[in-house]
C-alpha cells in the first residue's frame, strides 16, 4: 500500500548479525538487507502478531528470495523461526517489539517527547521552523523496527471473485454455484496468510501434469484447491510429474477424494 513504512536501524548493513549471515552464506551485504527488508515488510502487511503457518523456508524463499541456507543462517541470528511439523509454522521473533500498534505508539510518544524537549531549549526562529517541518513529516526512527498503524487494506477476494478465476484455468473442473461447502471451505482458507499470498502463484502453475485425462488420472475441482496445505503442495512441486512416470508416487483417487478436516 503506497505510503506505509517500516522503519530500520541506519546501521542495519553494518550489524553483527547480518555480517554472520554474509559470512555463512557468501551473500551480499546489499542482498542480505533486501531480503530482510522485504521479509519484514510481508509480515508486516499480512500479520498482525509475525506469524504464518504452512508455508515453511518454501514459501519465505518464494516470496523474499534466498535459498534454505541462506534462511537457516538467518534463523542462526534469531531473526526468523521455523517450528511446528515439518517446520512449516514461520514466525519473527521480537514481533511486538518492533511492529505493531503498541510499538507504533512508543515510536510516536518518543517522537513527540523529543520534539517537545528540543522546542523548550531551542528559541531561535529558524530552529523552531525547522522542528515544525519536521514534525509534519515524521520519518522513520533508526533505534527500532516500528510501523506506522493503519487501517489494514480489505482484502478484495471473495468467493464470486475465485469462481471465474478458477473456471479460466484449463483442466479443471468447472465450479457452476458458491454453494455453502465452498463458502464455507473459502472462509477457512482466507484466514491464512499463506493462501492469500500465494493462491494465484499456485493457479498459475496450471494444468498441473499429474491430472491427465489416461487411465488413472482425474479433474481437480474448487473443493479439492479450497483444502488445508492445497496450495503450498503445488507450489512444493507435489503435482510436477506426468502421469505413470513415477508409477509409485501415483496418488490413488480414493485417497485424494478424501475430505481433509476443515482448520
Amino acid at each position: 500500500m503506497a505510503g506505509d513504512w517500516i522503519a530500520f536501524d541506519h546501521d542495519l548493513p553494518d550489524k553483527e548479525e547480518v555480517l554472520a549471515i554474509v559470512t555463512e552464506t557468501g551473500e551480499s551485504v546489499a542482498e542480505t538487507v533486501l531480503r530482510l527488508c522485504r521479509l519484514w515488510c510481508w509480515f508486516d502487511r499480512m500479520t498482525e502478531d509475525g506469524k504464518m503457518r504452512y508455508i515453511g523456508v518454501t514459501g519465505v524463499t518464494l516470496k523474499c528470495g534466498g535459498n534454505e541456507e541462506f534462511w537457516a543462517a538467518v534463523e542462526k541470528v534469531g531473526w526468523i523461526k521455523f517450528g511446528g511439523e515439518d517446520r512449516k509454522n514461520v514466525s519473527i521473533p521480537g514481533f511486538g517489539a518492533r511492529f505493531g500498534n503498541s510499538a507504533r505508539r512508543r515510536l510516536l510518544t518518543a517522537k513527540r517527547v523529543t520534539l517537545h524537549r528540543l522546542r523548550k531549549k531551542c528559541n531561535d526562529v529558524s530552529v523552531t521552523t525547522t522542528l515544525q517541518n519536521a514534525s509534519q513529516q515524521p520519518q522513520p526512527q533508526p533505534q527500532s523496527l516500528t510501523k506506522e498503524v493503519r487501517e489494514k487494506p480489505p482484502v478484495s477476494l471473495t468467493i464470486e471473485t475465485l469462481m471465474p478465476k478458477w473456471n479460466a484455468l484449463e483442466g479443471v473442473r468447472k465450479a457452476l454455484i458458491a454453494n455453502k461447502t465452498r463458502r464455507t471451505s473459502f472462509k477457512a482458507r482466507m484466514k491464512e496468510p499463506a493462501f492469500r499470498s500465494f493462491y494465484e502463484e499456485a493457479m498459475a502453475k496450471f494444468p498441473l501434469k499429474c491430472f491427465s485425462s489416461d487411465s488413472g488420472g482425474w479433474t481437480p475441482d474448487l473443493e479439492w484447491f479450497l483444502r488445508p496445505n492445497t496450495v503450498i503442495s503445488i507450489l512444493e512441486g507435489k503435482y510436477d510429474w506426468e502421469k505413470g512416470a513415477k508409477e509409485q508416487d501415483t496418488p490413488s483417487p480414493g485417497s485424494v477424494d478424501e475430505p481433509y478436516p476443515e482448520h
